[in-house]
């Protein structure tokens, strides 16, 4: 394969550039052509989301697509309870959250871009919740702009973190690195956006990913759906 001229990947998921070259962080900012890795789901905590990694270009960020209700994650349910808990409707609460969002060219369906969040840690809120200050889809449009309106490319990262065995995360670690076609420094930044969630009922916000049960053990672990 050239690498001048990426291809489509036939076994690729959603159509993923792919080329010779190595899918790097030095090849990414030499002007290398696009590209998106989902890393393989941990088996061993329940199937939790483990992170992905990706070479932001014009190209790459195309053909992201949105989630699927009949889609459901490691503890997407757990975390719906919780939020009735709070007095919050579980569907403006929760959500399927993609690491590499959709206008990054991220896929909705692949279980291996995908976690269990808050709305609050997704985007702004639904339900006139109040919002966190900046949450993942801040940073998401951070690295759309300068990939399309500076023309970047950035080396980009999102790696959900978690509390022991639990498979809700308690944040989502988010790195850039672009350069601009003369080569100088372009977008950077390396920030956590945490997993929280608002209580109506007490006021105040918590953490998904640090909760306890009755007998204050870790949950979600394991096969909590």
């Amino acid at each position: 394969m050239n690498p001048s001229n990426p291809e489509i990947d036939p076994g690729s998921q959603d159509g993923q550039l792919t080329t010779a070259r190595d899918e790097t962080e030095e090849s990414c900012l030499s002007g290398g052509p696009g590209w998106k890795h989902y890393e393989k789901r941990d088996a061993t905590n329940g199937d939790r989301a483990v992170g992905i990694t990706a070479c932001l270009t014009s190209e790459s960020i195309k053909g992201g697509t949105g989630t699927d209700k009949n889609i459901r994650l490691p503890g997407y349910q757990w975390a719906q309870k919780e939020a009735w808990k709070t007095g919050r409707k579980s569907w403006d609460a929760i959500n399927n959250c993609h690491l590499l969002g959709k206008g990054l060219g991220g896929s909705g369906t692949d279980l291996d871009n995908l976690s269990t969040c808050s709305r609050e840690a997704n985007a702004d809120s639904m339900d006139n919740s109040p919002n966190l200050a900046r949450n993942m889809d801040y940073y998401e449009d951070l690295a759309r702009k300068a990939v399309t309106i500076d023309k970047q490319a950035v080396y980009y990262t999102v790696t959900p973190k978690y509390a022991g065995g639990r498979t809700v995360p308690y944040g989502y670690q988010m790195t850039a690195r672009g350069v601009n076609r003369d080569g100088s420094p372009g977008l950077k930044f390396d920030d956590i956006v945490y997993n929280e969630m608002y209580d109506r009922k007490r006021k105040w916000a918590f953490n998904l990913g640090y909760r306890l049960d009755g007998d204050l053990k870790p949950v979600p672990v394991g096969g909590t759906p």
